[in-house]
């Protein structure tokens, strides 16, 4: 898979996964790329919260 096609899928995933998602996407992997927890970056709980009221992971709804 081309280099462009691939980063399109990833920001396509990165909208459909978490709060407001509209397609229900499961899974740790995306090709060859392994996908990391919020937990294991360190982002509590709190921050996720605080996040997702302003709308800072969810800039297009």
């Amino acid at each position: 898979m081309n280099r462009d096609l691939f980063l399109a899928i990833l920001s396509m995933d990165s909208y459909n996964r978490g709060y407001g998602a509209r397609v229900n996407v499961d899974g740790v992997n995306l090709g060859n790329a392994d996908l990391i927890p919020r937990e294991l970056l360190g982002i509590t709980p709190s921050q996720y919260q605080t996040w997702q009221s302003v709308g800072f992971l969810r800039p297009c709804l």
